[in-house]
């Protein structure tokens, strides 16, 4: 019983992990599209 908790824990924190990981990669990618648009429009 053990065992299968710590199995499941650990999968649900890769999971948590890998989509925290898109997440962020996912805010970059808006921040550097704001900071394109911005530089467009300072031109």
């Amino acid at each position: 019983m053990l065992l299968k908790t710590k199995k499941f824990l650990k999968t649900l924190s890769v999971k948590t992990y890998k989509r925290f990981i898109s997440l962020a990669v996912y805010v970059k990618a808006i921040r550097r599209k704001i900071s394109a648009l911005k530089a467009m429009q300072a031109e």
